[in-house]
């Protein structure tokens, strides 16, 4: 298993002892997402499929918010496991107010027509996963007293055919694309900030220093920032990252 290296930006905006529920927190965006919450003193949840890859995340935050880092384990594609994730995440000290789903895996297996249904339906589960998480938590939020969001993370597979053998990935990122668009909709003058959080660059496991100046491949810390800031300033609608640019502008705003 490789090593998570791991940047703090400089980041301001969320109130200390906030608590935000990561769906999909030890993948590369959603690792670099809860990194910068817990820079910023958040108190932060993390939704996985893999105590594992908890681990390895928590090996290398940093020893003083530790003690805000704790984890649910859960499979997102079904009600039991949505249902368990909800019930830490709205009671007691966990209660959160912030949701963010990152929830997705790439996907490169083959051309289209020599796929399986079999496949087909499973490809589909981070849009099934992103399904439930709103139908449960969108409500609860609503609810909610301050300033609540929902930030869904998606990806520009769904725009474009961004590889050979993505089919798959292409038809699910579109589901999820169209998914959002319809809960952006329906939540528009509600008291949830719902934020659809659209990355159209490359994320890498590493450090965005660590990478060649290429405006196009983004360290999952400065994404992470960025959502982070979205978070902050209560961002509503769609937000879009073209390059690495555009993510520190966003972190430079707040």
């Amino acid at each position: 298993m490789g090593v998570l290296r791991v940047w703090y930006p400089a980041l301001v905006g969320i109130k200390a002892g906030t608590n935000v529920l990561v769906a999909g927190g030890t993948g590369i965006v959603g690792s670099g997402t809860v990194i910068s919450l817990l820079k910023q003193g958040a108190k932060v949840l993390v939704a996985t499929r893999s105590l594992d890859k908890f681990c390895v995340l928590h090996d290398v935050v940093s020893d003083d918010v530790k003690a805000n880092l704790s984890v649910v384990e859960g499979d997102l594609s079904t009600y039991d496991g949505v249902k368990r994730v909800f019930k830490k995440a709205s009671t007691g000290e966990h209660s959160v107010n912030h949701v963010v789903a990152s929830i997705g895996n790439y996907w490169q297996k083959g051309w289209l027509t020599e796929q399986t249904l079999a496949e087909f339906n499973r490809s589909q589960r981070t849009v099934v996963s992103h399904f439930l998480m709103m139908r449960t938590f969108l409500p609860y939020l609503n609810l909610r007293e301050g300033t609540p969001t929902y930030t869904v993370v998606t990806g520009h597979a769904g725009d474009e055919y961004i590889a050979p053998k993505t089919s798959f990935l292409s038809v699910g990122s579109g589901a999820l694309n169209s998914l959002s668009m319809a809960a952006r909709a329906e939540f528009n003058d509600q008291r949830v900030a719902l934020n659809q959080f659209h990355i159209r660059c490359s994320v890498q496991p590493v450090p965005d220093h660590d990478l060649l100046p290429d405006p196009f491949n983004v360290g999952h810390d400065l994404i992470g920032g960025a959502i982070a800031s979205s978070i902050s300033s209560v961002a509503r609608g769609k937000t879009v990252i073209n390059t690495k640019q555009d993510a520190k502008k966003m972190i430079l705003a707040q």
